[in-house]
């Protein structure tokens, strides 16, 4: 069925293709479900004209997986879907009931065809899949340009509309059952051979290349609106006929599309969410602030344009146990900084792949730093802060003392730190330790602007380039990312290879011998950052670096950028 050397399919994408004639010769294009079956746990929706053939892929689709299927068939008088294959169906069901179920929706009316419209589960509750279009039985059909399916990661608006849909529709249709499957045997009704034979010449015309033919009817030449024979109206008054069957149909009616660059961002960013640090969410510090008035001092004195601010702090911990339980608090971020693509202070963009590695590596921090904060308290925060009490009381002294006050610290006052500081130790111990993370679905605007408070592609700039240099920076120093106990080099670069880096194509496992090229290719990507080109024109030319392009190629690239931009000043 399936062609494996087929290039794999990348959402979103159109087609009009049937899945059982992917390869070259077809585009390579198929439907998402086979080759990309691993991500998936189930699939749900309706279809219409299940023949032989559907049946047979259904039933290969789901014997070799363990994926749930809730399928409403649509049939009419007529149709495809005959006696047999829903007795093969039921019997398909009847096996695995709990995990396969089929539901029969009969058309009333004969008005428009019925709808073809499954969704894919994600296994990692991800947006839904959404695969819509005109053509029926899975897509085995032969291809058809009037075909057209789309297959795309629904927004979770999309995606709640949909499955409210599938829920009102379902309830509507009927089980597969003994009786159900005993559809009429109808057949639609034969035209003549003459008719056939006609209307398939029809079509054959139709195919003709209008720059060889022009005509309205059969053998009638075109007439212009004088009703002469020749050139239309249009091409007289000087029109190059050729030239506007040229023209893309977008640019004839001015329908917005995206350049090159700007899609291969915008598909970027599918595969990718934004990432940040909650920090109102975060444990608190395990040493506690003291307020100055206890010590009879003042948080901030100022001497005219002098201000002289002073703080306290006390912990039950030593300064070494409170650093690196301060390191563990912090984890979050330091994970983030490692693996992701600052957008800005705070912001990280990671791809999907790289956010599971996060995910993991989060989790194996977050058990060290448990067990570090157990072996340190012992069996109660309480217990701990109280063999801590002479000794906290005795550095208060110190203090009190040091600051020129007589006397000692209040009962009362040492009693509210004591007991503040067993708080923020069981905050730490029956919470995460690691401060969670947000995780946003972003989009850029990447239309050209002329106004001067705006940078579409500031940011994108920013991630485009942190992109090339990601895994250059790792290839020639693997320092930092080495420190991520839970992962290995190989997995986070083939992870944050979203957009098939040539450095890492070439290198093929050996990264030894990409180092070079690595080095190098850092320097260029210094270059570009500090080219004085637009924002867009920069990301182009580190996708250039991305691609291997050779450096010559970059540098007149850039000079030739360097001039379009200026003449765009000029014209300003």
């Amino acid at each position: 069925m399936i062609n494996p050397d087929a290039p794999q399919p990348t959402l979103p994408l159109v087609w009009s293709r049937s899945i059982a004639q992917s390869g070259p010769e077809r585009s390579g294009q198929s439907v998402p479900f086979d080759p990309l079956a691993d991500e998936y746990r189930g699939v749900a929706g309706i279809v219409s004209d299940v023949d032989e053939a559907g049946v047979s892929w259904l039933r290969a689709s789901l014997t070799r997986t363990d994926h749930m299927a809730r399928i409403i068939l649509a049939v009419y008088p007529g149709c495809p879907t005959k006696e047999t294959q829903l007795s093969q169906l039921h019997d398909l069901q009847s096996q695995q009931e709990y995990r396969i179920q089929f539901r029969i929706l009969p058309m009333t009316c004969m008005v428009g065809a019925p709808a073809n419209c499954l969704v894919a589960i994600p296994k990692d509750q991800s947006n839904l899949v959404l695969l819509f279009g005109s053509t029926p039985n899975f897509g085995l059909l032969e291809p058809d340009h009037t075909h057209l399916n789309m297959a795309f990661r629904a927004d979770q608006a999309l995606s709640n509309a949909w499955i409210h849909w599938l829920d009102v529709t379902w309830d509507q249709a009927a089980p597969l059952n003994g009786l159900t499957v005993d559809i009429p045997s109808l057949s639609p009704a034969r035209g003549s051979g003459d008719a056939v034979a006609h209307w398939k010449a029809y079509c054959d015309l139709c195919l003709q290349s209008d720059s060889k033919i022009a005509i309205t009817r059969f053998g009638e030449k075109q007439r212009n609106s004088h009703g002469s024979d020749g050139d239309s109206t249009e091409s007289s008054q000087g029109a190059d006929p050729d030239k506007i069957r040229r023209s893309k149909l977008s640019e004839i009616i001015s329908i917005p599309t995206l350049d090159h660059i700007s899609n291969r961002v915008t598909r970027l960013l599918s595969e990718g969410m934004q990432v940040a640090v909650v920090r109102d969410r975060a444990v608190a510090p395990l040493d506690v602030p003291i307020n100055p008035k206890l010590f009879d001092q003042n948080a901030a004195y100022r001497d005219g344009n002098v201000v002289h601010r002073q703080s306290f702090r006390i912990s039950a911990l030593s300064k070494t146990e409170l650093r690196i339980m301060e390191q563990y608090r912090k984890a979050s971020r330091t994970i983030i900084n490692k693996l992701g693509l600052s957008l800005e202070t705070g912001l990280y963009w990671m791809p999907n792949n790289v956010i599971e590695l996060y995910k993991r590596e989060a989790q194996f921090t977050e058990k060290k730093a448990q067990n570090e904060l157990a072996k340190l308290v012992g069996p109660t925060a309480k217990s701990f802060v109280e063999s801590k009490r002479e000794e906290i009381k005795q550095n208060l002294q110190k203090t009190y003392d040091r600051v020129g006050r007589h006397g000692s610290p209040s009962e009362d006052a040492v009693e509210e730190l004591l007991v503040e500081i067993e708080e923020r130790i069981n905050n730490a111990l029956n919470s995460s330790i690691l401060a969670p993370v947000t995780y946003s679905n972003i989009t850029f605007d990447l239309r050209e602007s002329n106004d001067t408070l705006e940078a579409p592609w500031a940011q994108v700039e920013k991630l485009i380039c942190n992109l090339a240099r990601f895994p250059r920076e790792a290839l020639c120093n693997s320092k930092a990312l080495l420190e991520l106990k839970s992962l290995s080099l190989s997995e986070i670069l083939a992870a944050m290879n979203i957009a098939d880096d040539n450095i890492l194509r070439s290198a093929n496992g050996n990264f030894t011998d990409a180092i070079d090229r690595s080095s190098q290719d850092l320097q260029v990507i210094g270059r570009i950052a500090q080219t004085n080109i637009s924002e867009q024109h920069r990301c182009q030319a580190y996708f250039m670096v991305i691609d291997g392009k050779s450096y010559e190629s970059i540098s007149q690239f850039i000079d030739k950028s360097r001039s379009i931009d200026q003449e765009k000043l000029d014209l300003k």
